[in-house]
């Protein structure tokens, strides 16, 4: 066993022995290896240094160049709008045919979206085919909407025969898009309609029939509606919306009779305030002292009473702001002063129309400290009317508050440090 040992130990010596032998033999090619790494290495370093520096300078553009590039992307741009705009309006044109109908009321619908001057005419000259002759309500009401919309005044008659159409809901739309494109030649019609109605039970066709008429001024409707609203079965709806009618079409003798309504105490709260801002419509300033009066008899009322006649109240204050009567100021300044944020905004809004420098401060003091965001936001729009740039001034004073408050803060730390252990 010994002997095995000292054989490997004599074995092992012997080889340590011949390689260090080798390198004292040849020295010199250790280190040639050696630096012919070190130099491969740094030629692998230095190689892309030296391609980049072998790349040209790119050239940079001239401003023309760049303006040239700008116009050719912008004309690029506006070709695929149009070519989508002209694949727009043939598919409008292919689902109003043929398409099913919820299809084809998507497709009318989108009729006012198409910028195309020629595919627009041809689809409006379809839009005035289809007023004719659809059979589905949907379609037919979605027709007439955007009929009006776009003012097709070419479709008057179109419109008109659906005026006796079965469902309401068309009749209704029909009498809309007359009014929308302006088709007063049509008011005789309109008023043949009207006569014939049923004021004793609400409808929505006949409310739009009394909106629509009053755009076109029919003033030769007056003692009609006078008749009508004096008689007992006509619902309250159609009496508020004749009394509308009275102060649109501007007629002469609208005034006597909307002013009587007014002052009659045994008539509807309700019915009183549409009268009064009928009157304001007139623009009869000689109305201005019966106001004035009816305004001083609520303020004598009980809590209670003065509460349930309020809505008159502010109709009256509003009626003489539109008027232009300056008197009605200390009463808006009263009602800034509400608890009721819906009464001090309506406040604000009136204030803004009468344009009285008078309320200058008492809307700079709402726009800083109201409780209410809603009555500041009125406030300071009210303000620009007057010409007062308050949110500017709002916010510089916040800014500086908050500069102020940080180096009071950082004062503070000075004077008390926290106390380190």
């Amino acid at each position: 066993m010994n002997l095995f040992r000292c054989i490997i130990c004599l074995s092992i010596s012997a080889l340590l022995f011949s390689t260090a032998s080798a390198q004292q033999k040849n020295p010199e090619s250790a280190v040639k290896s050696n630096a012919a790494e070190t130099k491969a290495a740094e030629k692998e370093t230095k190689a892309p240094a030296a391609a980049a520096k072998k790349e040209p300078a790119k050239k940079e553009m001239t401003p023309e160049e760049k303006e040239n590039i700008r116009k050719q992307k912008e004309a690029e741009r506006e070709a695929k709008l149009k070519e989508a705009d002209i694949k727009k309006a043939e598919w409008i044109e292919k689902t109003i045919k043929y398409g099913i109908n919820q299809e084809r009321k998507q497709a009318v619908d989108f009729i006012p979206t198409v910028k195309d001057s020629s595919k627009k005419i041809l689809l409006e000259k379809m839009l005035i085919d289809l007023l004719a002759k659809e059979s589905d309500v949907g379609v037919m009401v979605k027709a007439l909407s955007v009929a009006g919309e776009l003012k097709i005044t070419a479709a008057a008659d179109n419109i008109a025969v659906q005026l006796n159409n079965a469902s309401e809901d068309v009749r209704i739309g029909a009498v809309y898009a007359l009014k929308d494109i302006g088709a007063v030649q049509k008011k005789d019609l309109l008023s043949e309609k009207l006569k014939t109605a049923d004021f004793t039970v609400d409808s929505n066709f006949t409310t739009a029939l009394i909106e629509t008429l009053a755009e076109f001024k029919a003033v030769e409707l007056f003692p009609f509606a006078k008749e009508k609203f004096t008689n007992n079965t006509t619902t309250k709806s159609y009496r508020l919306s004749l009394l509308i009618f009275l102060g649109k079409i501007k007629s002469p003798e609208s005034y006597d009779f909307l002013l009587e309504i007014f002052k009659d105490a045994n008539e509807d709260i309700d019915i009183r305030g549409y009268a009064v801002n009928s009157i304001s419509k007139l623009e009869r300033k000689d109305a201005a002292p019966a106001i004035s009066e009816v305004i001083r008899e609520i303020e004598t009322y009980p809590f209670e009473k003065k509460k349930r006649f309020y809505p008159l109240y502010m109709y009256s204050v509003t009626s003489l702001v539109k008027l232009g009567d300056t008197s009605a100021y200390d009463k808006l300044e009263d009602s800034l002063r509400s608890d009721n944020t819906g009464v001090r905004i309506q406040a604000i809004k009136l204030l803004k129309e009468l344009k009285d420098s008078r309320a200058i401060d008492i809307l700079k003091y709402k726009a800083e400290f109201d409780p209410s965001t809603k009555v500041q936001s009125e406030a300071i729009s009210a303000l620009k009317e007057l010409g007062v740039d308050y949110k500017k001034v709002l916010d510089e004073k916040t800014g500086k508050d908050t500069k102020d408050k940080a180096e009071n803060s950082k004062d503070n730390s000075k004077e008390n440090p926290s106390d380190e252990k």
